[in-house]
């Protein structure tokens, strides 16, 4: 369902208008069905794009890529929606893609070919819905799996509002312990946990030299976001969920320079902001309104909550029963 729920928000942002997944199960089951096969193909292409194209079909089967043909045909279709709305009512829309249509290339001054834009349709959707509801998946998971960290952020969130329609982003920002809960969250699992390589550059001084390692130009170098993230050097107790560690005056090691889950620099993640207003938002709702709890605690727990790395992280399927408070 979480998956469904940025789904439906992404979709709303970029092209001004819902997919309503949550609500159409059959449609649901496609598009998540498709986004899986989506994120598991493209990390067998990364490491492909140079063999002869001939050879893909013959690792990819047939039911996989019309699973991920849908996702494509669904975001291409909104796009084309999209533009054949234009500028409702003469004012340009609230919504990402309308900024993308009358966006101009910086080298010609001309807009971009519908190609570039199917492109742009595809990354905006499967890149922005799969990485947050991995996100989620996984604070919500340690949450449970921590019933006394579950408690606190309740009790933060519960005290401070009198009523859900109170619930804000602006002012959710200044929970500290909800901002904690996340910060963690993104540390002990984040959605892309593999590498992000860079190519060294050629300018002067010529070689990149860090530490005793020497990386003339042209180079490809790059860190895991997980080896950062789960090492002892810059975080204390790096295994062990504890939002505490991000609090303003906790006695816990946690180096903030090591913590990179949206990248750095002028490639990071665009969408950090708007990830970052999604998770506060869905969690506090979730925790004033709702009880959650493990469908089998006992084998939740034991099996823990590991993913796949396929560039971006692919999740386990969590079950949880939900109660209203």
């Amino acid at each position: 369902m979480l998956g469904a729920l940025s789904m439906d928000i992404l979709s709303d942002l970029c092209f001004g208008k819902c997919f309503d997944t949550l609500n159409n199960e059959k449609e649901r089951d496609l598009i998540l069905e498709g986004m899986e096969k989506s994120v598991q193909m493209v990390l067998k292409e990364g490491t492909m794009h140079r063999w002869p194209k001939g050879i893909w079909d013959y690792i990819h089967s047939k039911e996989d890529v019309v699973k991920r043909k849908y996702v494509y045909q669904k975001a291409i279709g909104a796009m084309m929606e999209r533009i054949q709305r234009g500028d409702e009512g003469g004012e340009r829309g609230g919504d990402i893609f309308s900024n993308l249509l009358h966006a101009k290339q910086p080298e010609t001054g001309k807009p971009y070919d519908q190609r570039e834009l199917m492109g742009e349709a595809i990354l905006l959707l499967v890149a922005g819905s799969d990485t947050t509801s991995t996100a989620l998946t996984v604070i919500i998971w340690h949450l449970l799996a921590n019933p006394e960290t579950m408690q606190k952020l309740t009790s933060e969130v519960c005290g401070t509002y009198s009523s859900v329609e109170d619930i804000k982003y602006q002012s959710l920002q200044s929970l500290p312990y909800l901002h904690a809960v996340i910060e963690e969250g993104l540390r002990i699992c984040p959605p892309s946990p593999g590498l992000i390589p860079r190519v060294v550059v050629d300018r002067s001084p010529g070689n990149l030299v860090i530490g005793d390692h020497v990386f003339p130009p042209g180079t490809e170098i790059g860190v895991c976001n997980i080896s950062l993230h789960l090492n002892s050097k810059y975080f204390d107790n790096p295994k062990t969920f504890q939002p505490e560690r991000w609090l303003q005056d906790s006695a816990l090691k946690c180096n903030k320079t090591a913590f990179s889950p949206f990248s750095l620099g002028p490639r990071a993640c665009l969408g950090r902001n708007m990830a970052y207003m999604e998770m506060s938002l869905t969690l506090a709702l979730l925790v004033y309104q709702l009880k959650l709890s493990f469908t089998n605690p006992e084998k939740e727990l034991q099996d823990g909550f590991d993913v796949e790395d396929a560039f971006v992280a692919l999740k386990p399927k969590v079950r949880v029963q939900v109660a209203k408070v």
